[in-house]
């Protein structure tokens, strides 16, 4: 198997929904449900390698429970890997 390695950032993006309206400047706006998905540059280009049948070698550094994150959704074992959000 080949392998690859991906130097970049791996972030968690907080998503909110639904919106409807987007709030006016210094407005609040209220939402039923938020999830917090891993997301950056390298978590995709990583993301996308697996998905084409490469190996990609992680490195846990940062925040332990993002890394651990990012590592689930690096290896497929992670539902939002899999397109299930």
């Amino acid at each position: 198997m080949s392998s690859v390695t991906v130097i970049g950032c791996v972030q968690s993006d907080v998503v909110m929904s639904p919106v409807s309206d987007l709030p006016p400047a210094g407005g609040t706006l209220l939402t039923e449900q938020m999830t917090i998905r891993v997301g950056g540059a390298g978590a995709n280009a990583a993301l996308a390698s697996v998905e084409t049948g490469m190996q990609v070698p992680a490195d846990q550094s940062g925040d332990a429970a993002q890394a651990a994150r990012a590592l689930q959704v690096v290896s497929g074992s992670c539902p939002v890997a899999r397109g299930i959000s």
